[in-house]
């Protein structure tokens, strides 16, 4: 959702969106919910229509076709606004998630040409197709110019010595050690882990600055690794544990050297938020530099007791605490730092253990928009109880 460009933003009101979810406390972001927009967005692309509801009873109705020889999304709700937008073939349609956060806000939806730079875009139209869906936990949003190609810009030659050099690095490095020694001292202790998925780790291309997305990857088989070998009931006859990746990035070249790690990993649907259906009690997930609403609507879907395990960033603030009916000045900081009642809850009843390293899986001091927050901030690993 597209954060206005003003100074001091309206108060956020959560006791509104937990009302209309029935009480406070709650889950907002339910699997049932989640499948039904899954639905929709299947039906929109198989027969040209899809409806969708939000938590305040509004009703949005879509229709795909084309003119023209262009592709035509067309979005009416039930209060009257409506929208018509231009879909190239780069325009990517998908499943999407509205943090209780999104959900809470009460200022204007605010679009900027900048959003979507091609000829075609309509900000005025795209400003209504976001404001008919702002009351949904999960909607269907449009990436515009979603041009990834792997045959030109990531050549699988080109690519691999550098992933030669990384996994290197990665092997013979203290991180490692440090990381696999975490996970080795509370697969007893931790519930049992039947699947890995990993959220937004970005994709590999042959450029020094994309080292850590690679290892990310890496470190994500190493814990399936040492998981499925220290869980099994026969240490002879460890189970293989399966290891799911989306991320909107990945290209036929990531696929290629992902599907060849081991264990491999498997790239799931972005378009459908296929790695959010895939989640229980008994998964790990690991998310480390998307700033997309993940892991509040995951622990969700996973159930009471949230996921099995997560590597994640630590979330600084509760903002349904600091944020609640209250202005907030100037630029919100990134997702990195804050989260809700629902991810703090988690964090609260798991053992976290943090993972010292900067360079790889923290966020270093200096990013753009940290806001009050300039400190490097490390990696943690949660263990849910058992």
């Amino acid at each position: 959702m597209s954060v206005p460009r003003i100074p001091k933003r309206q108060p956020f009101n959560f006791d509104t969106v937990y009302q209309a979810a029935g009480k406070s406390g709650i889950p907002i972001h339910t699997r049932e919910r989640l499948e039904e927009v899954r639905k929709q967005y299947r039906s929109l692309l198989a027969t040209g229509t899809a409806q969708t509801d939000d938590l305040f009873g509004q009703k949005v109705y879509m229709t795909l076709g084309n003119k023209n020889s262009k592709r035509i999304l067309i979005c009416k709700d039930s209060k009257g606004q409506k929208a018509i937008l231009e879909l190239s073939d780069q325009d990517a349609i998908h499943v999407d998630t509205h943090s209780l956060t999104d959900l809470a806000k009460q200022d204007p939806i605010v679009v900027s040409r900048e959003e979507g730079d091609a000829p075609h875009f309509r900000p005025e139209d795209y400003r209504n197709f976001e404001e008919m869906q702002r009351g949904s936990p999960f909607y269907l949003e449009i990436d515009w110019d979603m041009g990834y190609d792997s045959d030109t810009e990531n050549p699988l030659k080109e690519t691999r010595p550098w992933t030669s050099r990384w996994a290197k690095a990665w092997k013979s490095s203290d991180v490692r050690k440090r990381l696999l020694k975490i996970v080795q001292e509370n697969a007893q202790t931790m519930r049992r882990v039947t699947k890995v998925v990993c959220f937004g780790l970005s994709h590999i291309l042959p450029h020094k600055d994309c080292d850590r997305f690679y290892i990310q990857h890496l470190a994500a088989s190493d814990i399936a690794t040492i998981l499925s070998t220290n869980q099994a009931k026969n240490p002879d006859d460890p189970k293989d544990i399966e290891i799911f990746a989306q991320d909107p990035a990945y290209t036929a070249t990531c696929k290629t050297l992902l599907s060849e790690m081991s264990p491999p990993i498997k790239v799931v649907d972005f378009a459908t938020a296929e790695g959010l259906s895939l989640i229980d009690e008994n998964t790990f997930i690991i998310s480390l530099n998307t700033t997309a609403s993940i892991l509040e609507p995951a622990i969700q879907i996973a159930g009471p007791r949230g996921p099995a395990g997560l590597l994640t960033h630590p979330w600084l603030e509760n903002v349904e605490k600091t944020w609640a009916n209250r202005w907030h000045e100037g630029r919100l900081p990134p997702k990195y730092y804050w989260g809700t009642d629902v991810e703090f809850e988690y964090k609260n009843k798991s053992k976290l253990v943090r993972l010292d390293d900067e360079k790889w899986f923290g966020v270093p001091g200096d990013v753009d928009g940290n806001g009050k927050y300039w400190e490097p901030v490390h990696a943690i690993l949660l263990f849910g109880d058992k």
